[in-house]
This record gives C-alpha cells, sequence and structure tokens, in this order.
C-alpha cells in the first residue's frame, strides 16, 4: 500500500484483544503492545515515577527507585476516579513514547500498524488511528478470565472491571466489533475480512 493504516484495537479487560492482536500480527501486521511500551516509559521516566508516587504513594517504588506494579495496580484500580488519576500522569510519557514508534514504521512503509491498547479510547488514543477495532466479551467471561489470568481475587477482579467504562462506551467508538468469545479460527477469518474490507485489495 502507498500509505501506513494505523489500527487501534481495544476493549474491556478480559474480553479477547490479546487473542485478536495475535491474529493480527499473523497476518502481517505491525504490533504494537502499548502496555509494554508503557510499561518501559513509566520504569525508565523518573518525572512519572515521582508523580505517581505523590499521587499514589511513596511506597510503590522501592529503594532502587523501581516501581511496584501490583501495588500501583490495587491503589490505581480502587475506583474510577484512581484510574483516571493514574491515566492523567501517565499518558502524556506514553503517547509522545508512541507517536515515535509510529513515525518510525511508517518510515518502513509499514502496511498495517496496530495500536493494541487497552485505555485507547479513554485517553484520546483513537485520535492516531485510522480505524478502531474493538473486541468484547461478556462480562461473566471477562471475570473468570482476568481471575486466572492474573491471579487475582473476585473482589480485584470485580474492582478492575468496573473502574473501566461500560462496553457501550466502546462499541459507540467502533469501526470493527469482535466477539471475543468465538473460536481462533472464527476470529482469524473475522481479522481477514477486516484488513479486505478496509484496504479493498489485500491478500492473504
Amino acid at each position: 500500500m502507498e500509505n501506513s493504516v494505523v489500527i487501534g484495537l481495544t476493549g474491556q479487560t478480559g474480553a479477547g484483544k490479546s487473542t485478536v492482536s495475535i491474529e493480527l500480527a499473523m497476518e502481517g501486521c505491525a504490533i504494537i503492545d502499548c502496555d509494554v511500551l508503557a510499561h518501559r516509559v513509566v520504569e525508565q521516566s523518573e518525572p512519572c515515577k515521582a508523580e505517581l508516587a505523590q499521587q499514589f504513594g511513596a511506597d510503590i517504588l522501592d529503594e532502587k527507585n523501581h516501581l511496584n506494579r501490583k501495588l500501583l495496580a490495587d491503589r490505581a484500580f480502587r475506583s474510577s476516579e484512581e484510574t483516571e488519576r493514574l491515566n492523567e500522569i501517565t499518558h502524556p510519557y506514553i503517547w509522545e513514547a508512541l507517536r515515535k514508534e509510529i513515525y518510525a514504521l511508517k518510515r518502513q512503509k509499514t502496511d498495517f500498524i496496530v495500536l493494541d491498547a487497552p485505555t485507547l479510547l479513554e485517553a484520546g488514543g483513537d485520535k492516531f488511528c485510522d480505524f478502531v477495532m474493538v473486541v468484547k466479551a461478556p462480562e461473566t467471561v471477562r471475570r473468570e478470565r482476568i481471575i486466572q489470568r492474573d491471579h487475582l481475587t473476585p473482589e480485584q477482579a470485580d474492582r478492575r472491571i468496573h473502574a473501566q467504562p461500560p462496553e457501550s462506551f466502546y462499541t459507540h467508538h467502533a469501526d470493527y466489533v469482535l466477539d471475543g468469545t468465538k473460536g481462533r479460527d472464527a476470529l482469524s477469518r473475522k481479522v481477514r475480512t477486516i484488513l479486505r474490507s478496509i484496504t479493498g485489495g489485500y491478500h492473504v
């Protein structure tokens, strides 16, 4: 293609976004894992860590100034207000790093660039995207998944789920919606269909 297409991939926690991301990668898309990017940026940015410690407690940093992510998460996901404050602090640092990564991939003339970002819409990251892809699943399914995935108690899982916007918020902003309860084959077919619809000339 002549120009890179940037696709935002998002959805509520436990919906199956990671599975869809894998399918997109298998179709040749360049994936920017914004969680990994965020972890790297926050760990390396002393000003960002200082702001977080001021907001969520100095004990989230150890004696070597390394971030205790679990403690931060426990405090930041206690309420939607705390989660919003976390995002307000970290997003400016993260988006600046993201801009640089997108620019580098565009310079390489990458066809599809996927921003795998759980808070894409809340943070306004969809401004970087040509299209937004949302993965959804029922709350009962998501709850069980994150309990197993992140070794959470049911109470911790519920706090994390309820700190996020409702499903309607995500689907309202979506150009494409995928059902995260479908099997890998069905998701793979859906991903190929979406990529074809975006370009009109995409071939697997």
